[in-house]
């Protein structure tokens, strides 16, 4: 999905700070750690070391002491070196970092030297627990961050985003009469108005909105918007028009779903307008006690139920004999095929069929051809749907274009 892409990138570019800022702050610490350790050597030198010159008739002689107790006494005698244990060692000139005073008045001299060694261990000394811990606290505030970015940027978050800020859009797709081309309701189609993005159509965000729930209050969302729009125009509305919105089986499982129908059709009066609720075939609807009473309620109401997409998905012919279907929408795919293939016209023949003895009434979607339409307008009851008729557009655009229930 576009979206998800666009959240990923985020993400990593996002992650890739985060690396950077810690190692720099890692950098940092050990730099200023280094400087700490080599001052505080230099001022408090490991090693004193006192050479006396040969008018002593004596041999050079360097003793090595140190004023902290974790450090031993040596005697060095040029390269030489002897510990308190005995242990006789040459030492390199190069390891040591010597600083020496001579006396002007007395034959003698006094050498300071700190050796050269490893920081790490000093480094341990001065810093503790906190450098054992700055692992930790990196890997703690890597996963924090982590959490607030995919909060912020997941997909399921976006959602949930753009519901709050109401981005989410009806677009309407005209219904005619098959007979005359008179406008005779429209389908309601989401659309997601992206603030970068641009407008996304609903493959790429419908089916995460179905299986997180959030389907429930984008229907809710967008049958206000029409309500609020058309509900000061009803009387220029054309007799018995409708308004189809798409539900899934999710909707069943909410009960509020009879306020909203009757919120909608309050807010027009008169029965000037009928709502139709178009049942997508994307997930199976379960007839349990709680789904018949929703849809006993629905009708009472006078909410007209349609079966969409009939002849996909999980659409079968128990739903029309398990449940009170008012509207049957052929597929698409079956009435492309118009002229094309013959077992697609003997499909759509028999479903007209069936529903003229049902007395259900039919949509035929995705008419987008003159032979198309022709062909269908053989059975006069039948009303269309597709481009041939308009695409689906924009409240204004509809509003402009339909609003006078002007023939096709």
């Amino acid at each position: 999905m576009v979206y998800k892409r666009y959240s990923y990138f985020r993400l990593f570019v996002t992650l890739a700070v985060l690396a950077i800022v810690t190692l720099s702050i890692v950098l940092t610490a050990s730099r200023k750690i280094s400087a700490s350790v080599e001052r505080d050597i230099y001022r408090r030198p490991p090693l004193a070391i006192v050479q006396f010159d040969e008018t002593f008739e004596l041999a050079q002689r360097t003793i090595m002491l140190d004023d902290r107790p974790r450090r031993t006494l040596h005697l060095r005698v040029d390269d030489i070196e002897l510990d308190e244990a005995g242990n006789v060692t040459t030492v390199a000139r190069e390891n040591y970092i010597e600083r020496q005073l001579f006396s002007s008045r007395y034959p003698y001299s006094v050498s300071a030297v700190a050796t050269q060694f490893s920081q790490a261990p000093l480094i341990g000394d001065y810093v503790g627990v906190s450098l054992a811990l700055l692992p930790v606290l990196a890997i703690i505030a890597g996963i924090t961050t982590l959490r607030m970015v995919w909060r912020i940027t997941s997909p399921l978050a976006q959602l949930r985003r753009a519901l709050r800020k109401q981005q989410f859009m009806p677009y309407f797709q005209p219904i005619v009469r098959g007979g005359s081309g008179e406008l005779t309701g429209a389908e309601v189609l989401v659309r997601w108005q992206h603030p970068k993005m641009g407008v996304l159509s609903p493959a790429n965000f419908i089916a995460l909105a179905e299986e997180s729930g959030l389907i429930v209050p984008m229907t809710r969302d967008l049958m206000a918007q029409v309500r609020e729009c058309f509900s000061p125009l009803a009387n220029r509305l054309p007799g018995d028009f409708h308004f189809g919105f798409n539900i899934s089986a999710y909707h069943f499982n909410d009960i509020n779903l009879i306020d909203d129908c009757r919120d909608f059709l309050k807010a027009f009066g008169l029965h000037r307008v009928k709502l139709v609720l178009e049942l997508t075939e994307r997930q199976v609807l379960v007839s349990n006690e709680l789904t018949i009473r929703i849809i006993q309620s629905l009708h009472q109401l006078g909410v007209l139920i349609a079966l969409d997409d009939f002849g996909t998905g999980y659409s079968s012919l128990s739903y029309l004999q398990d449940h009170q279907i008012d509207i049957l929408k052929i597929d698409r795919r079956f009435i492309s095929q118009i002229g094309a293939d013959t077992l697609s016209c003997h499909i759509v023949d028999h479903l007209l069929s069936l529903a003229e003895c049902l007395d259900i009434t039919t949509v035929a979607e995705g008419v987008e051809t003159e032979a198309q339409r022709a062909y269908l307008c053989q059975r006069q009851s039948v009303h269309l749907q597709g481009y041939l008729f308009g695409r689906p557009e924009s409240q204004d655009l509809f509003l402009h274009q339909w609003m006078g229930g002007l023939p096709f």
